[in-house]
């Protein structure tokens, strides 16, 4: 026979708070309300919110600061603890990931993309040129990096989109050390062939089309951390 688990006031106001992050009513970097109006909303005394801002303080979603009150620092506790992990990680070990994240993504949005899913792809793919064009630096690395957020919502996974947001300084990251650059032409018809390949459901043409930018970046994000001095040295 099945038992039912009952929720404690504590584990139920968690949630509560958990959803108002994650159903982006408090965004990141947002400050929460008050403890004594939280209590008052959910009908539980202060205890029990003080408990359950504690719990997500320690998992990363919330940050309490001394005299200004407590803020919403991740939208997920996997991407609070992940970050968290990235600052520790090799910068080739961070490449690699995201690699895989990014040629996992791009085979499973050849199956399953929506015609929506294109549409928006097209989108980013034209303001992602629009920026290289005639925007600023930040312009464009904001472009890129929406375009290949695109791609990833098209695999239409929930843990890899997650992993996605977690690398997204990573995949911002200018730089500058280059080994093999290609045009700028090149490395827009290299995304545009993604798209294209989405499109008409091609994993392999897509994949051989990921790959044309993501080596190339790995490539150099090798470089530029061979050429940084260890922490140990």
């Amino acid at each position: 026979m099945a038992q039912l688990i009952r929720l404690s006031m504590t584990e139920q106001a968690v949630a509560w708070l958990r959803r108002q992050v994650s159903e982006g009513i408090w965004p990141i970097g947002s400050k929460i309300p008050p403890e004594a109006e939280l209590a008052q909303e959910l009908g539980v005394a202060r205890n029990t919110i003080r408990e359950a801002v504690g719990a997500l303080t320690h998992t990363g979603v919330l940050e309490i600061r001394r005299g200004a009150g407590t803020f919403v620092r991740s939208d997920t506790e996997v991407d609070a603890v992940f970050a968290r992990r990235l600052l520790q990680a090799d910068q080739n070990d961070s490449a690699d990931l995201r690699r895989a994240i990014e040629v996992e993504a791009t085979r499973l949005a050849c199956t399953r993309r929506t015609d929506s899913d294109i549409r928006q792809l097209r989108v980013a793919l034209q303001a992602r040129a629009d920026a290289m064009r005639g925007g600023t630096h930040p312009d464009y690395l904001n472009a890129d990096y929406h375009f290949h957020h695109a791609v990833v919502r098209a695999a239409h996974s929930t843990l890899l989109d997650e992993l996605f947001r977690c690398l997204a300084s990573q995949v911002k990251a200018p730089i500058e050390e280059v080994v093999e650059k290609p045009t700028a032409a090149q490395r827009h018809q290299a995304h545009a062939d993604v798209v294209e390949a989405i499109a008409a459901r091609d994993e392999t043409a897509a994949i051989r089309a990921a790959l044309v930018h993501l080596d190339v970046r790995l490539k150099k994000e090798r470089a530029v951390s061979r050429l940084r001095p260890r922490a140990d040295a």
